[in-house]
């Protein structure tokens, strides 16, 4: 496919996408919770399609994630899927893509991210280590989320603080993602800026080329 053409239809699926939920909401607030729940299941789905090592395995989750969210969307309507199943979701992808290859002994996503995309200096065994570490603490923020996103599901008192909690690790993470870039040009001299790292991690081709 054109890469400017995928771009173009990736747009136009998420307006879609987007079109359909608010039609939902005006129509049903259940109708709403189901069909984002399986939006969402949906999604995490391809990820897990993507990754996983056994297609088959990632297929039977989804059909009982999507089950899952028919099941309590109806039978509980007064549990809330939005917006915490996507926020477990994205906090689940985050967790693994920062902390798969860690556990495995593997080099760090980051340090592919900086030698591939950043295409910086060779990363020295101390600035190595420093990525490594930067991935265990991404892996717990992505946990931590995720664990909350779930305590707000399952559980209305502790909805509020969990919403303060999230938001405020949420705000920890826009901070620490900005210091550790400055901490890495102090410590290690790198050229790697936070600005760049933005702009190339919203870019799809960039992720293409990494090894999760």
């Amino acid at each position: 496919m054109i890469p400017a053409l995928g771009k173009v239809t990736g747009g136009w699926k998420a307006a879609a996408i987007v079109a359909l939920l608010a039609v939902c909401l005006i129509i049903s607030p259940l109708l709403f919770n189901v069909v984002f729940g399986l939006t969402v299941v949906r999604a995490f789905s391809l990820f897990l399609s993507n990754v996983c090592d056994c297609p088959q395995a990632a297929h039977y989750v989804s059909i009982f994630a999507s089950m899952s969210v028919v099941v309590i969307a109806f039978r509980y309507p007064q549990v809330p899927l939005w917006p915490y199943l996507a926020i477990v979701a994205a906090n689940l992808v985050v967790a693994y893509a920062f902390g798969n290859r860690l556990f495995k002994g593997m080099p760090s996503i980051l340090y592919q991210f900086v030698k591939l995309a950043h295409g910086g200096p060779e990363p020295s065994a101390e600035f190595a280590l420093f990525l490594k570490r930067q991935c265990a603490v991404w892996t717990l923020f992505g946990l931590a989320s995720a664990g909350l996103g779930v305590s707000s599901i399952v559980w209305g008192a502790f909805r509020p603080y969990a919403n303060n909690l999230l938001a405020t690790l949420f705000v920890t993470q826009a901070i620490w993602f900005i210091l550790s870039h400055k901490i890495a040009a102090r410590r290690y001299a790198r050229p790697e800026k936070w600005q760049r790292s933005l702009q190339l991690m919203s870019n799809r081709d960039v992720w293409k080329n990494l090894d999760f």
